[in-house]
């Protein structure tokens, strides 16, 4: 019965999210409130990652000032592998192998009157680089589930793949193991049969490049639009 009142005083809607027992929010979405149907949105997270318990706030913005934070949790869990950026989503659960190593450049010097070498660690780089090698196909249902598969037509999609790895994007690589990183791809390999015409393995390496948990890195590099 007050629901016009309400929206007189609403300005927006924001939605934050975090890991559980984390201290800071991130910032994920804003609606403008004008009217009762600007009340009524949705808004689909993808940058999560997989086995981590994520709370969820809802928050009225009244007069530029945040009211209460109504507050939800959930635990999302996915197989397989998802590369995605803001407006492209591809997934695959085939024959998955992920390497990477940890990067924190540094410079051993020797000299004469010491049996161990110096290490000087001036920089600050301390990030992670890998490759991803996998079986991509085209789902005939669209639904990123993997089951069923248009194998004879997927040398195009692969195609489309390749032209979104090298767009010059960012991306989140994201694992079902609740491994995630913010990357650039790099370069690509050449595809590799295995022993059949139609079963064709895709390899790509990657840098990582910002902080998936950052809204200044997720806001920069065009993930959200909202700092």
């Amino acid at each position: 019965g007050n629901i016009d009142l309400v929206i007189e005083q609403l300005s927006a809607m924001k939605i934050k999210r975090k890991e559980k027992g984390a201290n800071n929010w991130l910032t994920l979405h804003e609606v403008s409130i004008s009217n009762e149907d600007d009340i009524n949105f949705s808004f689909i997270d993808r940058y999560v990652k997989s086995k981590t318990e994520y709370e969820y706030a809802i928050i009225p913005i009244i007069n530029n000032t945040e009211g209460n934070y109504n507050i939800n949790s959930i635990k999302p869990f996915f197989n397989g592998i998802f590369i995605l950026d803001k407006e492209n989503n591809y997934s695959t659960k085939l024959n998955i192998d992920i390497s990477v190593q940890k990067n924190k450049p540094s410079t051993v010097i020797n000299t004469l009157g010491r049996r161990y070498p110096f290490v000087i660690q001036n920089g600050e780089n301390n990030y992670y680089s890998g490759s991803v090698t996998a079986e991509f196909y085209k789902d005939k249902n669209n639904l990123n589930d993997n089951c069923d598969f248009d194998i004879e037509n997927s040398f195009n999609y692969r195609g489309q793949f390749m032209d979104f790895l090298h767009n010059g994007k960012p991306k989140l690589l994201k694992s079902y193991d609740g491994r995630i990183w913010m990357v650039s791809v790099i370069d690509s390999s050449p595809e590799k049969k295995d022993n059949h015409n139609y079963k064709i393995s895709t390899s790509f390496n990657f840098v990582e490049i910002g902080d998936h948990n950052s809204q200044n890195d997720l806001y920069y590099n065009n993930f959200l639009d909202i700092l």
